[in-house]
């Protein structure tokens, strides 16, 4: 049976369009809330590497 890892902010439109058409298929989710680096304040965020990222990506975030 085919298993998906779902990765999304929990208010997104997307997500909860995309979890009714996997049930209907019957496909197992696991899902794992995403962080809005938009509104900071979450811890995650104090790992950010900004120098990193633009090293990897060549750009900003």
């Amino acid at each position: 049976m085919m298993k998906v890892l779902l990765i999304s902010l929990a208010s997104s439109t997307r997500r909860n369009n995309a979890v009714v058409i996997l049930k209907k298929y019957g496909i197992s989710i696991n899902i794992i809330n995403a962080v809005d680096g938009r509104l900071g304040g979450d811890p995650l965020l104090q790992h950010y590497d900004e120098i990193g990222f633009i090293r990897h990506r060549g750009r900003r975030r």
